[in-house]
């Protein structure tokens, strides 16, 4: 199933009132998608994509509300470091600088747009029935970031969406530790007739037990690759 998106305000309407009956999401949707001045869009360079919103926000903000989690995760985007185990501190540390998901240069989004409704180890269960609707909001996105160039994403299930909806130029193992273990530096991608780069990262959460120095070196190789880029030295 198609749902189009022409312009933004489309988009966040078909995200935050998702029509997917069928997802396993669909009993308590708590989407998080951080509304964006329309203009602001054509500035988008990177993409972040990463796992879904973390489980642990329904205690952080325990009204639930998803504009009141969206207003949380903004918050912390501005003011933490690069320091921790959280996708938030994981961007920050590989960007060099805070960031704001709503005006940035830096898009942030997740692969699946719900929190889940129990813990992170949920998305092994939701992921087969909840990816082929969020997929469409993906590509939905990717259509309105006119001048995006580079994608990054955050462990294994943001790198298994991607490879949905675009193509590379050759076939990656199964298992993001695997990918990284290959992957020296951003892998050209196909979307659309728009050849963009893929820089694949290990969820944050998992780094200290997956990481083996291979990996480390070669994440480290990416995110240098990524500050070129930028033109940035920092941390």
């Amino acid at each position: 199933m198609d749902i189009l998106s022409g312009n933004w305000e489309d988009l966040r309407n078909n995200v935050k009132r998702c029509g997917f009956t069928d997802c396993p999401r669909n009993r308590d949707k708590t989407p998080v998608f951080f509304e964006r001045d329309e203009d602001s869009l054509s500035k988008v360079k990177f993409l972040v994509l990463s796992q879904e919103p973390g489980a642990n926000l329904r205690n952080e903000v325990p009204s639930g509300n998803p504009d009141e989690i969206e207003d949380y995760l903004i918050g912390g985007c501005e003011e933490v470091g690069p320091a921790g185990n959280s996708p938030v501190n994981k961007i920050v540390k590989i960007f060099c600088h805070n960031f704001s998901p709503s005006t940035d240069e830096i898009y942030w989004t997740h692969a699946l747009k719900c929190v889940p409704q129990t813990s992170n180890q949920q998305i092994k269960s939701d992921w087969g029935g909840g990816s082929k609707y969020c997929e469409q909001h993906l590509i939905n996105e990717l259509k309105l970031l006119p001048n995006l160039e580079w994608i990054v994403t955050l462990g294994k299930y943001a790198f298994k969406l991607i490879k949905r909806v675009g193509r590379f130029n050759h076939e990656f193992p199964d298992g993001i530790k695997k990918v990284l273990a290959e992957v020296k530096n951003g892998q050209e991608f196909l979307f659309q007739n728009r050849k963009l780069l893929v820089f694949p990262f290990l969820h944050p959460a998992n780094e200290n037990r997956n990481h083996t120095e291979l990996t480390r070196e070669n994440e480290k190789r990416l995110i240098q690759e990524i500050r070129t880029i930028l033109k940035k030295e920092c941390f």
